[in-house]
């Protein structure tokens, strides 16, 4: 049986009928192993860097070597998937990561640690895609900015798990974090052989199936940018911003913190909104919303309008992943799924890289306030080309429905049958 052929009566009694809530609670389970693993990582390398005295310029450089990757990776990610299905595609990712984080103290030396973060974040685009596309086929699409939400919830659960226990590990010996890394990567990949979804486009040439054009998706491929672009520059310069404008670094910690939970809370509300009145009307709420908090503190600055960037931002932007993702699935069919969210990882990538260097630029131009004046301009940026577009249209009532078979315990193809959900 092919991931495009319909199964027969014989193989459906044979295999047996599988929920798409178990396959999407066992795709969470993986994302959560996954997500410890890179936020164990993240920190681990920058710290061991500063470590050895490595200037800050560069250690920001390694990081922007990673997020290249990411873009990069996110695009061949797409084509692998058309060929391999989600399960195998995050399998390498899974393996990928497990083996270069060993690699690392195996090879401590900074030209090695610059490849090896180059092909950690062609893995991490392998992981995120083949995810993000699992997460898009399963279950109905009427459903798609829930089951969204739930997996940013998971990955973020898990690496903010990984970012805190890092000092632990720490604890135990300078490489131990590392070694946790690729233990939490490799169990991953464990679980990815007998759970993931092994979700695959359907390949039929229907008309009612060919994708749209991609100039449709120019808008959602801003949403992804801006994205990257604001996360990179909070995650890269918040603390900069809060000692020059003189808190401590503690304070920038809070900050950051403040800004993490605030999405976290929303994320799940959101996606269950977006769902009812649709993805790309609640974007235009979460641009105007984060536009309206980062541009607070250059009215006036003072602790309490810095909190509330911190809320507003949080709440706004860490929308925009989920919505956009969402917008991406009404605007293609499955035959184009997952060449359309590489291209949305891409774009945040891209976002991911350009973000630190306007934000920093900005603050050399104009002082500490660049900070909030890059947001502000690529979020302003983001509110016209939203406000200006067109939403898609919701699906339909009686969708095309992926079938779960267990030739592995969870796979998942896509057919052709339209039947009503219960």
């Amino acid at each position: 049986m092919t991931p495009i052929e319909e199964p027969t009566g014989g193989e459906i009694t044979q295999h047996g009928r599988r929920y798409p809530l178990a396959a999407l609670a066992t795709l969470l389970v993986t994302t959560v192993g996954l997500g410890f693993s890179i936020g164990i990582f993240t920190p681990a390398i920058a710290a061991r860097l500063d470590a050895w005295g490595v200037s800050p310029v560069v250690n920001g450089l390694t990081s922007t070597v990673m997020y290249l990757a990411i873009g990069l990776g996110a695009l061949f990610a797409g084509r692998l998937i058309r060929r391999l299905g989600a399960r195998w595609t995050f399998l390498a990712g899974a393996v990928g990561l497990a083996a270069t984080a060993a690699l690392f103290p195996l090879l401590p030396n900074l030209p090695a640690w610059f490849v090896l973060r180059a092909l950690a974040g062609g893995f991490a685009a392998l992981f995120f895609v083949s995810t993000e596309v699992a997460v898009g086929l399963i279950g109905d699409p009427r459903k798609r900015a829930r089951n969204l939400a739930f997996y940013g919830v998971a990955f973020s659960v898990g690496f903010s798990a990984g970012a805190g226990s890092w000092p632990l590990f720490e604890m135990i010996g300078r490489w131990a974090p590392l070694f946790a890394a690729s233990a939490a990567s490799a169990a991953g990949a464990v679980l990815g052989v007998f759970l993931f979804t092994d979700a695959r486009p359907s390949r039929r040439d229907r008309p009612e199936r060919r994708r749209r054009p991609r100039a449709d998706l120019k808008v959602t491929l801003g949403v992804g940018f801006s994205y990257g672009f604001c996360e990179a520059v909070v995650t890269a310069l918040i603390a900069v911003y809060a000692v020059r404008i003189g808190y401590s670094s503690d304070a920038a910690g809070y900050f950051l913190m403040l800004i993490v939970g605030t999405g976290l809370v929303t994320h799940i509300p959101v996606g269950l909104i977006a769902d009812r009145v649709g993805p790309m009307f609640l974007t235009r709420i979460a641009t105007v919303v984060a536009l309206a908090g980062v541009v607070a503190p250059l009215v006036f600055l003072c602790d309490a309008t810095i909190v509330l960037a911190c809320v507003l931002a949080g709440a706004g932007v860490g929308s925009l992943y989920t919505l956009g993702l969402a917008e991406v699935g009404r605007r293609v069919d499955a035959t184009a799924l997952a060449h359309a969210n590489a291209r949305f990882t891409a774009s945040y990538g891209v976002g991911s890289v350009l973000g630190p260097a306007a934000g920093g630029a900005a603050m050399i131009l104009v002082g500490a306030q660049g900070f909030f004046w890059s947001l502000s301009a690529c979020l302003a940026v983001l509110a016209v080309a939203v406000l200006g577009a067109r939403a898609a249209a919701a699906p339909a009532a009686a969708p095309v429905v992926p079938h779960i078979y267990s030739k592995y315990p969870l796979d998942l193809v896509m057919s052709d049958a339209i039947e009503e959900w219960p």
